[in-house]
């Protein structure tokens, strides 16, 4: 399946206009293995890609970025929770934006 899903992106990227894709995954080398950045055979070999690192954010900033994503969302959410996600995600941005996420859908206050 990856075979199809690398050439459906390659076929994009060298015949579709505005289309931007977006990957993104904890584990840097293996979406380079996916991509195959460094593998001639594979279909993205040689296509612009331009990476992104975002690091851990410290307990401070993972609390500030919880606080700002619910703020934007008009949602109010207690210290305590955004507390304990902090807490138990130690700083991983997906999995706090994931957890964040999760905890609106169970609390039934997406808008």
């Amino acid at each position: 399946m990856s075979g199809e899903v690398l050439n459906a992106l390659a076929h994009a990227y060298d015949f579709d206009r505005n289309i931007t894709f977006i990957l993104t995954g904890s584990e840097v080398s293996l979406l380079y293995d996916f991509i195959g950045i460094e593998d001639p055979d594979s279909p993205l070999f040689g296509k612009y890609f331009h990476e992104v690192r975002i690091d851990r954010f410290t307990h401070d900033e993972s609390i500030d970025f919880l606080r700002r994503g619910f703020r934007e969302l008009g949602i109010e959410v207690p210290m305590s929770i955004i507390e304990e996600i902090a807490n138990v995600f130690d700083g991983v941005p997906g999995w706090l934006v994931y957890a964040a996420n999760a905890y609106i859908r169970g609390a039934g206050a997406y808008p």
